[in-house]
């Protein structure tokens, strides 16, 4: 991804370049590039997001999990829908992944609640408690970038910036 990133990156910087764009195509390739590194550090995330898996082994969760689950499925839902929109230049949709995002923030909301009543009766689960801490926040976060995919696209559509994480 970081490959990929940054061939998206120079190939920008090239047509700025080269064929001086204006209004529209400008917007086009700023959101591009803005987007690229939105989608860079979603995949560091899924990195992030694999590597405590394994930390966690096949040890059984401390936790009830739904919310963590839940949570993955939304923001991969939201990933994908910003990508649509983004290819289909569809501001309805785009707009439609702000409430997502504030599903995704009321489940890691629950997580955490979850987590901290957790700690108070078993330190010695906190190892994993700390890693499904981390994940949690990783999805989170993946969550909030595809947000910012949906608002570099209603720039590029309609021209004017906006802030669907509230």
């Amino acid at each position: 991804m970081d490959k990929l990133e940054e061939e998206v990156n120079d190939f920008a910087l090239w047509l700025i370049a080269k064929q001086q764009p204006v209004a529209t195509d400008l917007r086009r390739i700023i959101a591009a590039i803005k987007i690229a590194g939105d989608i860079e550090r979603i995949a560091d995330l899924a990195v992030n997001v694999a590597k405590a898996c394994i930390r966690i082994g096949g040890e059984p969760f401390v936790i009830d999990i739904r919310s963590l689950v839940s949570m993955h499925q939304l923001a991969a839902d939201m990933v994908s829908a910003a990508m649509t929109a983004y290819d289909r230049e569809d501001a309805s949709l785009a707009a439609q992944i702000a409430d997502m995002d504030r599903q995704v923030d009321e489940r890691y909301g629950e997580m955490m609640r979850a987590l901290l009543e957790m700690e108070k009766t078993d330190k010695e689960a906190l190892a994993q408690m700390n890693v499904l801490a981390l994940v949690a926040r990783y999805i989170e976060r993946t969550a909030d970038h595809a947000t910012n995919i949906a608002e570099h696209l209603l720039y590029l559509v309609k021209g004017k910036h906006y802030d669907l994480n509230d």
